[in-house]
């Protein structure tokens, strides 16, 4: 790349022998490549039209990752694309690149297996005014592939002046979602911000977006041609693909524990770059005919304990996965990926409050069993509410006997497994769990669970209380009502041109606490069953009758009513059942995306039978509450007005749970 004529050319080698050396190298190289294999030569298939990205923009996940993004200098010179990856050094390209091929017959490095092109792009991103436009851009990707966010290896955002560089960096934050989203084994991402003649590069991992210095093209091109070289040049695991996950006649494998694993199919993955980036697969061991449950997942490496260690605590408690295997995975070069190793650059004071002040995360995988498909894929409405209460019934066993509180009860992590007509609740993922007594409750320093399902409580600041069993709860209680929202029937059916976040649940995705205590705990009976209407399916229309106190007693009194009330509709699933089959799983897909189950397929609500639910032993309380002394009183709907808390630790001693409604500290209230 020639530099601009008001920028005199740089000698990037003063003395005139090295320079000279590094040229009759290069002729040499020439002569003798013929005898070594070189980069693979092709002419790239030309595209007449730019590529279109169909594009989510999101400006909740470019805030969240503003908010995690740090700028450490010299990043990608010393982590992401260092000097040894490269057959020639990048000043030394600067110097020979006029008129001479690049060649990696000496010193051989590896490169990727598939030649790289860059392409050009159209996508939706948000622009300087706060609107979402269709905006022109470039991506990476391999010749002859579809551009699609499956496929993009770089995504590249151009604006015209320098100062507007902010900008740019905004966009890269949408294409890096989408990036996350669509490629499994993406561990990390790259962008680059082109603004005017400067240019940013941002690096993406599931603990937010580094941010390298803001360079000169033409003051500094050996930093550009770097960066260049390095997306197009350097194979894996520079471009930020995993290793570990090979693909074999189509067919994706991954070794845990010493075992491979075939992944057949995705049962779940969560969306974003920021957080536990957790994947859920049906996995086969080669040799065997059972399936297992194997998740992967970014984990907090500074805790006491993993995942592992409380599934291995708690083996002897129903209705959670039984571990297998739990391992970390490695680099080639033998260490941990971790989010720490590009963070850990940063010089001076700004190294502490880096890393101290972000996750520390690690990759682990995990293999479990039984095996187990997402409690979307319900069969009947009568399956759902008792696969919800053995959820609840697994949750109260935890903590008496184990001091395991879960910390992040949300629709992903309660499963179905078993086959018709007896699916049972899975409670999962326990990777956000702690472990609590009276004595040492768990104190966390931010809500652990997703922001639409955390308990009011939780969601206060300041914080006047440890997290305790009835947050939970009320966890669940969320569960049960997002999902009556979102689906409009059984075997995963999504309602059809609805936005959760557009509909009165919105602000609860951006943690409204004001919006949510007011419908949850101030609201009047009419005013609340007016706020179901406007929400809920009308498949879910019964539903809104059930009791919706999340306090225990209460909650699984209310979930047994109901199952109750149905029992003709479950008797007459078991003769549906026995006359004609039905399919217990999602539809396979053997890609990165889970497919949606077609209409033809989905099961009806007269199609299961689950479990009888055992009778939990309930206290007189449960029903009816009445008296002074801040005792709570019941409501014609069965819902609780909060009132005062026996202490800062009432909710430490399982048995108080049972019989106490959802309560506000005395202290929050003179606050």
């Amino acid at each position: 790349m020639p530099p601009a004529k008001s920028a005199p050319r740089r000698r990037l080698r003063k003395d005139r022998r090295t320079k000279d050396a590094t040229v009759s190298a290069t002729r040499t190289s020439r002569k003798t490549s013929s005898t070594v294999e070189a980069y693979p030569v092709t002419h790239l298939p030309e595209r007449s039209k730019p590529c279109v990205l169909p594009t989510r923009v999101d400006k909740s996940d470019i805030l969240s990752l503003s908010k995690t993004s740090v700028e450490i200098s010299g990043v990608f010179e010393s982590a992401l694309f260092p000097c040894n990856v490269f057959a020639i050094e990048p000043s030394a390209m600067v110097d020979i690149l006029d008129g001479i091929a690049y060649s990696l017959s000496k010193n051989r490095k590896p490169t990727p297996n598939t030649p790289r092109q860059w392409v050009a792009t159209k996508s939706s991103r948000l622009v300087s005014d706060g609107v979402v436009a269709e905006v022109p851009g470039l991506a990476l990707v391999e010749a002859g592939a579809e551009a699609s966010w499956g496929d993009v290896l770089c995504d590249v955002q151009m604006v015209p002046t320098a100062d507007r560089m902010a900008e740019a960096i905004d966009r890269l934050a949408t294409g890096a979602t989408h990036v996350f989203d669509e490629q499994q084994d993406r561990l990390h991402h790259v962008g680059l911000a082109i603004a005017g003649d400067a240019f940013q590069v941002a690096y993406y991992d599931r603990a937010g977006c580094v941010l390298s210095g803001v360079h000169g093209i033409h003051e500094n091109p050996d930093l550009f041609i770097r960066v260049i070289m390095g997306l197009t040049l350097v194979g894996k695991p520079y471009d930020g693909k995993d290793t570990s996950i090979v693909t074999r006649d189509g067919r994706r494998f991954v070794t845990i524990g010493g075992f491979d694993y075939e992944i057949l199919e995705t049962l779940s993955s969560s969306h974003g770059v920021c957080g536990s980036g957790t994947i859920c697969w049906r996995c086969r061991r080669s040799g065997s005919d059972e399936d297992f449950f194997v998740k992967n997942t970014w984990a907090e490496k500074t805790l006491d304990h993993t995942e592992g260690d409380l599934l291995t605590r708690a083996m002897g408690v129903a209705n959670i996965p039984k571990l297998v295997c739990e391992e970390r995975v490695l680099r080639p070069d033998g260490q941990a990926w971790t989010t720490t190793s590009v963070r850990s650059l940063a010089a001076g004071p700004e190294r502490w409050s880096i890393v101290s002040n972000l996750p520390q995360l690690e990759l682990r995988r995990l293999v479990m069993r039984p095996c187990a498909v997402p409690l979307s894929y319900f069969s009947s409405k009568v399956e759902l509410v008792s696969s919800l209460r053995d959820a609840v019934v697994a949750h109260e066993a935890l903590y008496p006997k184990y001091g395991i509180l879960h910390c992040d009860i949300k629709e992903d992590n309660i499963m179905l497994h078993g086959s018709l007509p007896r699916r049972r609740g899975l409670l999962v993922n326990f990777d956000r769990a702690d472990c609590a007594s009276e004595s040492h409750p768990v104190v966390l320093e931010r809500p652990k669970s997703s922001i639409p399902f955390t308990a009011c409580d939780m969601l206060q600041v300041p914080r006047f209380e440890a997290h305790g069993v009835r947050h939970d709860l009320e966890s669940f209680l969320y569960v049960i009502m997002f999902i009556c929202t979102k689906y409009s029937g059984p075997s995963h059916s999504p309602r059809k041109e609805f936005d959760i976040r557009s509909s009165p649940l919105g602000p609860w995705f951006d943690g409204d606490v004001a919006h949510k205590e007011k419908v949850m705990f101030r609201y009047e009976d009419d005013e609340f069953r007016a706020f179901l209407d406007s929400i809920f399916d009308p498949y879910f229309d019964d539903l809104k009758d059930m009791g919706w106190e999340p306090s225990h007693s209460c909650f699984t009194v209310y979930l047994d009513e109901y199952l109750e009330n149905h029992e003709d509709e479950r008797e007459e699933a078991v003769a549906n059942c026995a006359t004609r089959p039905v399919s217990a799983k999602p539809p396979s897909t053997r890609g990165t995306k889970r497919q949606r189950s077609s209409p033809s397929s989905e099961t009806t609500s007269d199609s299961y039978v689950p479990a009888s639910p055992k009778t939990p032993t309930v206290s007189p309380r449960s029903s009816e509450t009445s008296g002074s002394d801040g005792a709570a009183t019941t409501t014609a709907r069965g819902r609780r007005d909060r009132g005062v808390a026996g202490g800062k630790d009432a909710d430490a001693d399982a048995e108080k749970v049972e019989t106490q409604p959802l309560r506000r500290s005395k202290r929050r209230k003179v606050a």
